[in-house]
This record gives C-alpha cells, structure tokens and sequence, in this order.
C-alpha cells in the first residue's frame, strides 16, 4: 500500500514544528506523498526530498508536485541525500530482517533525527498495487521495533496498528 495509517502523524508533525533545526527532510519510500502532504502542506518552508524505488508511484501519485526534489532508487544501494531529518515511513518490513536492520543503521548514522514509522507485522504477504516492493518480508513484534532504535529514540509509540519512534 503506497499510503499509511494515521496513527503516530501527529507526533511527527509536533516534533518537526517543535524542532527548528530541521530545514530539510528525506522521505524514503514516498510513496503516495504521505509526509509531504503532511509537512510541506503545514510548514511550506521545508525543503523535502522523495526517494521513491517504483517509479510508477512517482508518476501516479504527481510525487513531483508535492516535493521539491524526487529520486527514483533503491534505499539499500542510493547516495543519501544531505537532510535534517529522514523519514522511513513503512519501509523496514519490506526487506528480509537482517537487511531491514542494516538499512535502518545506515540511515540512523547518517542522520540527526529519523522517523521510524511501521506497522509489526505478524504475517507475510506478497506484492500489491503491481509494485513488488510492496512484500512484505520481515516479521516484527513491538518489542523487536523497540529494540532495533534502541534508547536514544526517545519518542516511542505504539497506537495499533503503528509503531513510531522518533530520534
């Protein structure tokens, strides 16, 4: 699903307000544009980057328009844009677990602050809307979501049917 859920939004929204440092945001796997309604239509002095893999989403869900610089490539092999902040909004789950932990790593190093916003997922399931990115790979529990961000996340929330932990 190219969206998400509600839950956890927000939390996010208050702490990108809360928090003026952040002038530009990375949104990997954009998506239908989730955080760039989100943020850019709330605070349009940001400066937001889309990383998109599926190419037909960047056409189909005008990514172009709601962000100021689109990139289509792989999370686990693309340069990381220079930002403030990154946002893995529902992502993680879509690689094997040890993968998804070493993807979740590279980006907590490079960035200042992160989003970490997915579902625990107890069940498997295989590509949808046509885009093969969308399996889901890796099985989670709430507690194992906690574990990978560890303490310095110091916003951690668990509102069915999301987690999100912000650093």
């Amino acid at each position: 699903m190219p969206g998400s859920n509600p839950q956890g939004k927000a939390e996010i929204l208050k702490f990108v307000i809360a928090n003026k440092d952040i002038r530009t945001i990375v949104d990997f796997g954009a998506g239908a544009g989730t955080y760039g309604h989100l943020l850019k239509g709330t605070m349009n002095w940001l400066r937001m980057i889309a990383v998109e893999i599926w190419e037909p989403y960047i056409k189909k869900f005008n990514v172009s328009e709601l962000y100021d610089e689109v990139i289509c490539a792989d999370i686990r092999t693309a340069n990381l844009p220079l930002a403030d902040l990154a946002i893995l909004g529902d992502i993680i789950e879509h690689f094997p677990k040890e993968e998804a932990k070493a993807v979740f790593r590279r980006i907590d190093e490079a960035y200042r602050h992160v989003v970490l916003s997915m579902p625990p997922v107890d069940a498997l399931h295989g590509p949808e809307c046509g885009n093969p990115h969308e399996a889901h790979r890796s099985l989670w529990t709430v507690a194992e979501i906690f574990d990978m961000v560890g303490e310095k996340y110091k916003i951690r929330i668990y509102e069915e049917p999301l987690v999100v932990c912000i650093k």
